[in-house]
């Protein structure tokens, strides 16, 4: 009964975004590209909804749940039927050959099937994201003991108060829907975030012609850390072990959440700065706030993306007489983020910080810290972590950030294509019909470079993080606007389709 929950969670969430997209006549899309967007955005639109109610003082209850799915899938069902009464236009074809088609759809296949068959039972996911969503599931007030973190000489509840709900929310989603608690089946709505992915990246790109959809699409699909860590070390006896340490990467993770909420957001940021849509600005907003409610970083890549976008309307060239805003499509999309998302971080505001106030450890001392030799720490997270701990010993903090970032960078087996392909497609000159392509390029070194910056300061023993898979979990983040990047340069005439009026 819990799997079916589950599933009822899936269509009521797809349902949802399908009652928020904007026109087909004025954001083309193919029904695979309509899928991908939809879920998205209603997953993004279930929790934000559910976040604001329960920061009204209302408990998660059965009532609220089912009320919450219910009003989205019967908007979602009201909207398919008017479209058809109302003749809308059609789906465009999707891009690409049948071939690149059947293989992105035995990759998202895999990408399901690999969250199902394993049992999320991994740090992240048990004790960040399944405690949380239990005691959602039980009636538990945001603002009671359980999201507080510390009860006294019990020590601490939550690992980290101040994660967000998202991923909780739909957890407790599924097990209101299904009746009951399922370590399992409660995340089957969690398996979608790798397999939407590639078709945001297409569905952003689809200006720039099939050619750059396609082959953006490809880069994303083809990225084997949307699936697993270190997919080749030691196979296949690592799949003994699978769910149970930080090598194998599901689909429950929250990085996958923040990874598809931010390509939709770029995706629709892509379409709405070209076409002026005020809905499909509003759509990219909601995203970008589902971002927020799956992982803190979500804040950090609201906040680069500002600047990346403020930049990009300050260096030429200027947008044509007549010619959509763009400026105005950023402005709704992210001053309606910060709204919608504002319930969740005035609650955060309220909660314990523990190990993760970074804003009290962004000091000029611990920076200076970060460029002396570190001290090694007692480790417990098995043999990886030793092995990272010899190779960190005696260095800087600073030297070592910068290597883990760029052997991740380098791995071919864990990125494929997606680095370099992403390094070769960013602007380096300013180039009229080049402007996405410089935002997009900004959000994704600027999210890096802040991420960095968090590692510098961060109390954390460095080798820890990187033996749980960071800073590869945070660098995951950016595949969509990543390949956007990629696939963009690949445009035959970028030129002529950044002129195109129809959208």
């Amino acid at each position: 009964m819990t799997a079916l929950g589950g599933l009822i969670v899936v269509a009521a969430a797809w349902l949802t975004g399908r009652a928020l997209l904007p026109g087909r006549a004025s954001l083309e899309r193919s029904a695979w590209e309509e899928a991908c967007l939809a879920f998205i955005a209603g997953s993004s639109a279930l929790v934000v909804a559910a976040m604001a109610l329960c920061w009204t003082g209302l408990a998660f209850s059965g009532g609220l749940a089912w009320s919450l799915l219910a009003a989205g899938a019967l908007a979602g069902l009201a909207r398919i039927r008017r479209d058809r009464a109302a003749a809308a236009a059609p789906l465009a074809p999707a891009p690409g050959g049948r071939a690149a088609q059947l293989l992105i759809g035995a990759l998202a296949a895999g990408s399901v099937l690999g969250a199902l068959v394993f049992p999320m039972n991994e740090f992240d996911a048990l004790l960040h994201f399944g405690l949380k969503g239990k005691a959602l599931y039980s009636g538990a007030s945001v603002d009671g003991q359980a999201f507080t973190g510390v009860l006294g000489d019990f020590g601490r509840l939550m690992t980290h108060p101040n994660y967000p709900l998202g991923i909780p929310f739909l957890e407790a989603f599924a097990a209101h829907a299904g009746g009951g608690w399922s370590e399992r089946w409660v995340q089957l709505p969690l398996a979608f975030w790798s397999a939407c992915i590639p078709g945001l990246v297409a569905l952003g790109l689809r200006p720039f012609g099939g050619r750059a959809a396609i082959a953006g699409a490809l880069v994303a699909a083809c990225t084997p850390m949307l699936v697993v860590r270190d997919l080749f070390a030691d196979w296949p006896f690592n799949l003994v072990d699978a769910g149970m340490g930080a090598d194998i990467m599901l689909g429950g993770r929250g990085d996958l959440a923040l990874a598809a909420t931010t390509a939709a957001a770029c995706a629709l940021l892509l379409r709405a700065r070209r076409s002026g849509s005020w809905c499909a600005s509003a759509l990219a907003g909601l995203c970008l706030a589902g971002g927020v409610m799956m992982k803190n970083e979500g804040v950090a890549v609201l906040a680069v993306l500002a600047v990346a976008l403020g930049i990009t309307l300050l260096l030429p060239p200027r947008p044509a007489p007549g010619a959509p805003r763009p400026g105005k499509a950023a402005a709704i999309a992210l001053g309606l983020g910060i709204a919608l998302a504002a319930p969740w971080l005035q609650h955060r505001s309220t909660l314990p910080a523990i190990d993760e106030n970074y804003s009290e450890h962004l000091t000029a001392g611990r920076l200076g810290a970060a460029f002396a030799p570190e001290q090694a720490e007692r480790e417990f997270f098995g043999h990886r972590a030793h092995e990272e701990s010899a190779a960190a010993a005696g260095r800087a903090r600073a030297a070592v950030v910068a290597e883990y970032l760029g052997t991740e960078a380098l791995d071919l087996v864990s990125w494929g294509l997606l680095w370099p392909l992403f390094l070769l497609g960013i602007p380096w000159r300013l180039r009229p019909g080049s402007e996405d392509r410089r935002w997009l390029a900004l959000l994704v070194l600027g999210t890096l470079a802040a991420y960095a910056l968090i590692l510098l300061v961060t109390p954390w023993y460095l080798p820890s993080l990187r033996a749980t898979g960071i800073p590869e979990r945070l660098m995951l983040h950016l595949v969509g606007p990543a390949a956007m990047v990629a696939g963009a340069a690949l445009a035959r005439d970028r030129a002529a389709s950044m002129s195109r009026s129809k959208d």
